[in-house]
């Protein structure tokens, strides 16, 4: 969002390799279409209707907001939704594509969570038996 109102749309903080990179990952697959598909299915009144984010889960959840993520999910509808929310990270900085914006934050952000997502499997697993 803070990128909205530059000439550029923000794009002059990352190389041209990469953003041709990223390009080419959608175009030449022809794939950019179906990768919206997500969004168009999620934001309509039918699936709405469904209430989908309603239904709680207890599948061990990890969640990352950055400073500039236009879907963002407050932590309260978060620890509805998920019941074993683990943790939710912030970061100051970043948006919609993380891994790619913010590379080292985001990355070291999947391994803390892995870490955590192991160990709580091994308690739940000493639960069972």
């Amino acid at each position: 969002m803070a990128n909205r109102n530059k000439q550029d749309g923000g794009l002059s903080q990352y190389r041209m390799e990469d953003l041709v990179d990223i390009l080419m990952m959608y175009w030449h697959p022809n794939c950019a279409t179906t990768s919206f598909r997500l969004y168009a299915e999620s934001f309509t009144k039918r699936s709405a209707a469904y209430r989908i984010n309603e239904i709680p889960t207890d599948v061990p959840t990890w969640a990352l907001h950055t400073a500039n993520e236009p879907l963002f999910s407050p932590a309260s509808l978060l620890t509805h939704k998920y019941r074993n929310l683990i943790n939710i990270s912030l970061i100051d900085v970043g948006g919609h594509f993380a891994a790619f914006e913010v590379e080292k934050e985001f990355t070291e952000d999947v391994f803390r969570a892995v870490k955590e997502f192991r160990l709580w499997h091994e308690r739940n697993e000493n639960r069972k038996g």
